[in-house]
């Protein structure tokens, strides 16, 4: 689902820009397996950093969430029109077949 560079750079950018930078193991771990929703990733993120999403206020959360949710939309929509071009690449190819 996602490129090899998306959550490493999302994990930067976590750390430069909001001060959330993980220890590098936690970080290798959700670039290897990402979780396999925004919210698991952002609560992810908050655990690396020792503090439980619950108790976070709601500003807190949502400058990860945001981000993070970001990332997890481009790589679905990318999926979603690689699947389209695939169809209609099929498409094309039975009615190229069809007519000859």
């Amino acid at each position: 689902m996602f490129e090899q560079h998306e959550i490493a750079g999302l994990l930067s950018r976590l750390c430069i820009e909001l001060g959330y930078c993980i220890p590098p193991a936690d970080a290798e771990r959700l670039e290897r397996e990402p979780p396999q929703s925004a919210s698991e990733l952002t609560d992810a993120v908050f655990r690396a950093e020792g503090l439980e999403s619950e108790r976070l206020d709601g500003d807190t959360y949502r400058s990860v969430f945001d981000r993070v949710a970001a990332v997890y939309a481009a790589a679905e929509r990318r999926e979603r029109d690689a699947e389209e071009r695939a169809w209609i690449e099929s498409l094309l190819a039975e009615r190229g077949s069809s007519a000859t």
